[in-house]
């Protein structure tokens, strides 16, 4: 038995309890008007309709590959084994809630083939919400498309929850040079910052990317970074040793030393450091990382102190 040929293009979709708006996005990639691709569906543990809408998915079209998952492998993990089982030149993530039209796939190959200088070609982002209303259109990002690694870093990073360039199509080349997915809030925004520091971008002026806002969306997790660490690391829920934001400010630092930059431009991108935390509240952030986990000691410290302090009076109070 022979395989069949890899595909131009692996669209990688993770997932867990997608059922909601899965059909309408596997639907959208399948209409692709570029059809040499295949979508990787990664089940990471649903107990919804994500097995049932996939698997028949997977039946009526043989470009789609469904693979569950032996346990729940995290937001990161899951997303960076799309990329290691991946068999196509180029690469796309998507998102079981988010909807792309039919032309975005051709219209980003052409821009990458066009220039191999290009790492990445997305299209523009407009929101939509769970009836399919649309809603604004996301502004262009034309210091993503600069030949200065520096300025498209610095708009990785000052453009917060703006993240859907992420979806555009990939060279999987680059993408395996980098760190992928780190195993921490943000991550996705640690990898675009990486992926812009190794090439240029190309934007697609059309809102081919509907890009859906919903009270479930993942990044929208209640409780913040640390609460959040069982969607992105759930072998680490639970503990109070946890420092997100220390990792994500690790995670740059990590990406401006690997990236193929000049020794001008890597310490242009150090020295953006301080500003970006600086407009972030970083040092907030990390006072607050140290903060969680000392709570349990601060509360042990203080019930042993009231111990000491009870025991002390109840020797005062015994009779000489």
């Amino acid at each position: 038995m022979t395989s069949s040929p890899a595909p131009r293009v692996t669209i990688g979709l993770p997932v867990r309890d997608g059922g909601a708006f899965l059909a309408e996005a596997l639907d959208s990639l399948l209409a692709q008007s570029f059809g040499d691709l295949e979508v990787l569906v990664l089940d990471n543990g649903s107990s919804d309709d994500t097995p049932r809408i996939a698997a028949a998915a997977a039946a009526r079209d043989d470009r789609v590959r469904y693979l569950v998952n032996p346990r729940d492998l995290g937001v990161s993990r899951n997303h960076n084994r799309a990329v290691r089982l991946a068999r196509g030149e180029l690469f796309k993530w998507a998102s079981h809630d988010d909807v792309c039209e039919p032309d975005l796939v051709r219209r980003c190959v052409e821009a990458l083939d066009a220039d191999p200088g290009v790492v990445c070609a997305y299209a523009r982002a407009v929101d939509i919400d769970e009836q399919d209303r649309r809603g604004r259109i996301w502004p262009p990002r034309p210091a993503l498309s600069d030949a200065d690694p520096v300025r498209r870093f610095r708009d990785v990073l000052d453009n917060r929850n703006k993240m859907y360039p992420l979806f555009g199509v990939m060279r999987r080349a680059v993408l395996e040079r980098t760190a992928g997915f780190g195993h921490h809030h943000g991550g996705d925004r640690t990898l675009l910052a990486e992926v812009a520091l190794r090439g240029r971008f190309a934007e697609i002026d059309q809102p081919l990317f509907l890009r859906r806002e919903h009270a479930r969306r993942a990044s929208r997790a209640r409780g913040g970074p640390h609460h959040a660490v069982r969607i992105w690391r759930p072998e680490r829920a639970g503990r109070v040793w946890n420092f997100p934001y220390l990792a994500h400010l690790a995670a740059i630092l990590a990406a401006i030393r690997r990236a193929p930059l000049t020794s001008s431009q890597r310490w242009r991108c150090y020295g953006y450091l301080p500003r970006w935390v600086a407009q972030e509240d970083f040092l907030a952030k990390l006072a607050y990382d140290v903060a969680i986990p000392a709570r349990p000691l601060i509360a042990a410290a203080l019930r042993g102190y009231g111990r000491l302090r009870r025991h002390q009076s109840d020797e005062e109070l015994e009779p000489a």
